[in-house]
């Protein structure tokens, strides 16, 4: 649920600003306007994937290393 935040309020309990935003908006409010904190997850490849791809290394020459 998105909440609005003092400046003062996320200061002293940032780990919570950060876990609530994970799943929606938190506003951090300021004197000229508010900062929207939001969580967005990025995709995470293996080395297997990466390897996989056209590139200057294959699998096969970091085998023996």
């Amino acid at each position: 649920m998105s909440r609005t935040w003092t400046i003062d309020e996320a200061s002293a309990d940032l780990p919570s600003l950060l876990e609530a935003a994970r799943t929606s908006s938190q506003y951090i409010i300021v004197p000229d306007g508010k900062f929207e904190v939001s969580f967005r997850q990025t995709g995470r490849k293996s080395l297997d994937d990466i390897l996989d791809k056209d590139g200057p290394l294959k699998a096969s020459d970091i085998r023996d290393l």
